[in-house]
This record gives C-alpha cells, sequence and structure tokens, in this order.
C-alpha cells in the first residue's frame, strides 16, 4: 500500500518544476489519480502473467477459488471483479469439473446441439446480464448448484480528504477510516467550516506498492502536461513510463 498524501506530495513536487509556477490543489489531484491509477492497473493487466514482475505487480488483486452460488443456473459475481482467471469449475460427487466459458451465442448454439449439449460432466458459463454493477453468470445444466472462479478484482479508487486552514491556507491530511473534528477556522473539503465532526473520513490510499510509485507517476506527469498544455511534462512522463514499464 501507498499512502495517498505521500504520491501527492510527490506529483506536487514533479508539478512545481512547471515554470510557470501552476500548482495542483487536492481536489485535481483526486480526479487525477483515478485516472493515473486506472492507467497503471491496465498496464499490468494488458501483460497479465507475462513475467514475475507483473505476477508480483497483480497478486494482491487476485481472488481465488470464490464460490458463486446458482439459482436455477445464475449467480452474481462480486462487486470488486474486474475479469476471470484459469477456468471456473465446480464440485460433482468425487470429482472437480471444468466448467467451458463461452460466448453468447455460443451459449445458445450449444443447447440446441445434441452432440456439444451442456451436461454435468461438461457444463458451460457465459458472462452476460448485468445486475446494478455487478457482473452475472449462466451456467448450464441448471443443477450445478455452485461453481468455484478465481478473478481479479478491481483496485480501490484512490481519494484523499483534507481540511484547510483559513487564514494560513495549510492542508491536513485526514487518515483513512479516521473520524477527526476540523478545528475552528479551519474548513473541511465539503465547504463545512470547524468546529466540526468528520462523520469517517473518505481517504483511500493507493493499493501499489513502492515498486509501483515510478510508473504511476510517469502517469501522472502525462495527464498533468496535457492539462497544462506543457510538452516537457508530458515528454518527461513519456520517458519515466518507457524507463519504469516492465519489459
Amino acid at each position: 500500500m501507498v499512502y495517498c498524501y505521500e504520491i501527492y506530495e510527490m506529483v506536487l513536487d514533479l508539478v512545481r518544476k512547471d515554470k510557470r509556477g501552476r500548482s495542483l490543489d487536492i481536489d485535481e489531484f483526486n480526479r487525477v489519480a483515478k485516472i493515473a491509477n486506472a492507467r497503471l492497473y491496465a498496464h499490468y493487466y494488458n501483460q497479465f502473467e507475462t513475467s514475475n514482475d507483473v505476477s508480483n505487480a497483480l497478486a494482491k488483486f487476485k481472488v481465488t477459488n470464490y464460490e458463486v452460488s446458482l439459482t436455477a443456473g445464475v449467480g452474481t459475481l462480486p462487486a470488486n471483479y474486474y475479469d476471470l482467471i484459469g477456468a471456473p469449475r465446480y464440485t460433482d460427487g468425487s470429482d472437480t469439473r471444468e466448467v467451458d466459458v463461452v460466448t453468447n451465442i455460443e451459449y445458445t448454439k450449444r443447447q440446441s446441439d445434441y452432440l456439444t449439449r451442456p451436461t454435468t460432466t461438461h457444463p458451460i458459463m457465459m458472462l452476460a446480464g448485468v445486475s446494478g454493477t455487478q457482473t452475472q453468470v449462466y451456467v448450464l445444466p441448471v443443477t450445478v448448484s455452485s461453481i468455484r472462479v478465481d478473478y481479479l478484482k478491481e483496485a480501490s479508487t484512490p481519494f484523499l480528504d483534507y481540511y484547510v486552514n483559513d487564514t494560513t491556507l495549510e492542508y491536513t491530511y485526514i487518515d483513512a477510516g479516521s473520524t477527526p473534528t476540523v478545528p475552528t477556522g479551519s474548513t473541511y473539503r465539503d465547504g463545512s467550516v470547524g468546529s466540526y465532526a468528520v462523520p469517517t473520513a473518505l481517504t483511500v490510499n493507493f493499493d501499489w506498492d513502492s515498486g509501483d510509485v515510478p510508473l504511476l507517476l510517469s502517469y501522472f506527469v502525462q495527464i498533468l502536461g496535457l492539462q497544462l498544455g506543457d510538452e516537457m511534462l508530458i515528454q518527461v512522463g513519456n520517458a519515466e513510463e518507457l524507463k519504469n514499464s516492465v519489459q
């Protein structure tokens, strides 16, 4: 885990190098952090298990042997589901049967062909309907009551919560999960003035490790360079990405 405020201060140092003196407030950082975080995840995901470095980077996102209960062949994957890894399976007596993941078209065709019709020995599964924000699975035959899957979970969306001193304009970062009281003379992130009790801080730290920080920062620099119209920042970000990308 990397603390959100640490990344903010690193990014701030990089942006302050902009000769026009422009800086970055925390609200803008939070918006950019969501994009940079998604880009880093996509970078590793696109190289999934091509090297030990990528496997190590994504290891914290792997969930194995998760049980999905089925009702009439339909089950719901967890809210943090991102993508399947490995083969779904189920236990048939003393045997473990692999569930073949198929497309929507094949799911229909396999049912109409006697030779390929799914059985308890050769079941099939389709990813389809969405319940709220969750992906559903459809398994045939419907007599299968549950399956187990391995999947990658989504990365948490980083966010830095704070309050600011009205006089000195000094920012105070709020730790994740804490319930501080904003002191008199300060203003909380949402505009509430002190003395104000924060119900629960919204800070969410980055899921990444320290070894991922250089590449994460390169994405920040690229994005901010585009926003500032600063070709130098863009070039620096591109160079850092190339240097720190997994080979």
